[in-house]
């Protein structure tokens, strides 16, 4: 455990697997059963995965 000791050049991030609206914009692929207000589909993600394969 005395050799695993934080040091205080390490750094911890955290990423979310949620897109943003402007990204499912871009990457995302139009949904032919879901419709927005003005009539286009609206995106949809390509490809789903678990919390744990985003983990």
């Amino acid at each position: 455990m005395t050799q695993r000791k934080s040091t205080e050049n390490i750094s911890y991030l955290a990423f979310t697997a949620t897109p943003k609206p402007k990204t499912m914009e871009l990457f995302g692929t139009a949904d032919p059963d879901d419709f927005a207000d003005d009539g286009t589909p609206k995106p949809k993600a390509f490809r789903l995965y678990s919390m744990r394969q985003a983990i």
